[in-house]
């Protein structure tokens, strides 16, 4: 958004930012008690059930895509996405335990380590991903990207893993994080509807904004 200012049809968007809305409210309320516990998790893994079921009742297909990837085979894109999963799962898994390791030794908390440094580094695909998107004006998929993905850390990701073995939220994961979290996604929405898509000085604000946050997570750990 800072490099490539995005445009967006708010309309089309609207239904889906709202949903990711209800849904961070919705995990706000159940983790009001400071756990999550395998009911909390069998609600999240309806509700993504439900998603992906609106999701398949809408799909569309744009008639000049279908047309220029018809003569390319099915196998090349599953072969590359069962590559690409693998090496991010192993990525993912070498950078998490490092972090963890480097908590403990500079003295603060895992919590503090996830939403910075782990954050940064498991969105990064997702920014790659976002910048390609950007650079070929495919602004649906950059959005659809940042939604999606906020969706599927909450429903997904936190409905899965309560159901085997519960979770406790840190009253600073409840308090503060999760508000600031809502509170970010509902400024979207006068954002996309009033301009109609990010501009290069929205973008500017909200990098500022996570900067600023990231430094009172590490103040308020005494660092």
């Amino acid at each position: 958004m800072v490099i490539f200012p995005i445009a967006a049809n708010y309309d089309k968007v609207r239904a889906d930012l709202w949903i990711v809305i209800a849904i961070t409210a919705f995990f706000m309320v159940l983790s009001m008690d400071g756990s999550l516990g395998r009911i909390d998790g069998a609600l999240l893994v309806v509700g993504i059930t439900l998603y992906l079921w609106r999701l398949y009742r809408i799909r569309t297909l744009t008639p000049e895509l279908a047309t220029k990837e018809k003569g390319k085979r099915l196998s090349t894109y599953v072969a590359s996405i069962v590559g690409g999963l693998i090496v991010l799962a192993l990525g993912t898994h070498l950078f998490t335990s490092a972090a963890v390791k480097l908590a403990r030794i500079i003295g603060i908390s895992e919590l503090v380590i996830g939403v910075t440094i782990v954050a940064v580094g498991t969105s990064l695909p997702e920014l790659a991903t976002s910048l390609v998107a950007a650079f070929r004006k495919q602004s649906g998929i950059v959005l659809g990207n940042i939604l999606g993905s906020n969706v599927f850390n909450l429903m997904v990701v936190l409905g899965i893993i309560p159901i085997f073995k519960p979770i406790m939220v840190p009253d600073q994961s409840r308090l503060i994080q999760m508000p600031i979290m809502l509170g970010l996604t509902l400024v979207l929405v006068p954002v996309l509807k009033y301009q109609q898509g990010i501009k290069r000085g929205t973008g500017v604000a909200l990098l500022g904004g996570y900067v600023i946050f990231t430094v009172c997570m590490y103040r308020l750990n005494g660092l």
